[in-house]
């Protein structure tokens, strides 16, 4: 299944731009793109609330999302970003988090190659960094199965 001729709404964020890039060849691209409207429906309010652009209340929001990811409870994205990762397979959810790391890096300015760097370095941190159930990240972002026969 391929989603190609999908765009990404120039007012998104580099995050959401790297990110799109990332899952638009995945089997979980339809709910990434349901995830990404829940994220966008508080740009309204956040607009009104802040007195902010639209270009600046995206940047909020999915700054919002970020910060839930990391584990911020107090945000709105709380939920939203719970609710997605327990929908995802292991494998899935190994894929999603490579590039929710490097992209939030992204957002926070850095290149692509600098966030997989860090990623990267983050993994060699300690041995479990990186395994999700059955599968594990190795530094050449590889996803391999450490099920034992």
């Amino acid at each position: 299944m391929t989603h190609s001729k999908y765009q990404t709404p120039q007012i998104s964020p580099p995050c959401v731009h790297y990110w799109d890039a990332q899952f638009i060849r995945t089997s979980f691209w339809i709910d990434w793109l349901v995830l990404k409207s829940q994220v966008e429906q508080f740009v309204p309010e956040i607009m009104v609330e802040t007195d902010s652009s639209e270009v600046e209340a995206h940047q909020i929001a999915w700054r919002a999302f970020i910060e839930a990811t990391c584990g911020d409870e107090d945000t709105p994205m709380w939920e939203i970003s719970g609710d997605f990762i327990r929908s995802l397979s292991e494998y899935n959810m190994a894929h999603y988090l490579i590039h929710l790391s490097v992209g939030s890096d992204v957002e926070d300015g850095f290149t692509v190659e600098e966030g997989i760097q860090r990623y990267i370095e983050w993994l060699e941190e300690e041995r479990d960094n990186g395994v999700y159930g059955d599968f594990q990240v190795t530094s050449d972002l590889k996803i391999v199965s450490i099920r034992a026969s």
